[in-house]
């Protein structure tokens, strides 16, 4: 497997643009993509809170009560 590093951009929609050279290596064979972001902390402490409350459920409340 190789591995390739070059700065993409968001579409209006949020997808990928990858350039048609690269394109044509990645329809060749299997691909499995690392997404490395640079990004501002505050906006990963909010996506960690998220996700946290995502998987918080009714019946986890009790633990809330120990002491």
């Amino acid at each position: 497997m190789k591995a390739y590093e070059l700065p993409v951009e968001l579409s209006e929609e949020g997808k990928i643009e990858l350039s048609h050279e690269l394109l044509k290596v990645v329809r060749a064979s299997k691909t499995r993509m690392l997404l490395l972001v640079d990004s501002d902390e505050e906006g990963w402490a909010e996506l960690t809170q998220a996700q946290f409350a995502a998987g918080y459920a009714e019946v986890d409340s009790i633990y809330d009560t120990l002491e």
